[in-house]
């Protein structure tokens, strides 16, 4: 299964009847959660609230990312991964400011 094959979400998810528990996470792990600004899936502002959710949650935001920011082509965000998994820290996030911009073409002219 992969994306390839889209009908192992169809039934996802499986109604119950059940609400979501509104009830904090009971961890005290540190979470590390990232965003990309330009994710089209899943925006900045539901990461940091996720990040919320956690007692030891850090949230970082990538510039000109999407929904993966850890494959932007400087190794900053990777970077910031390795340090918060061998410290549960981000360390420093300056790299952040020296991920270039993404690279904007003109309009595609259609196929006829």
């Amino acid at each position: 299964m992969g994306y390839s094959e889209p009908e192992w979400c169809l039934l996802w998810p499986e109604f119950t009847g059940r609400t979501q528990s509104t009830a904090r996470p009971a961890t005290s792990a540190p979470v590390l959660v990232l965003s990309g600004d330009l994710d089209t899936y899943t925006a900045g502002a539901f990461g940091r609230a996720t990040a919320r959710q956690y007692a030891n949650g850090r949230w970082v935001e990538a510039p000109n990312t999407g929904h993966t920011p850890d494959d932007e082509p400087t190794g900053c965000v990777r970077g910031i991964v390795r340090t918060f998994l061998r410290d549960q820290r981000t360390g420093d996030t300056d790299c952040l400011s020296r991920i270039p911009p993404v690279r904007v073409l003109g309009p595609v002219e259609p196929v006829r």
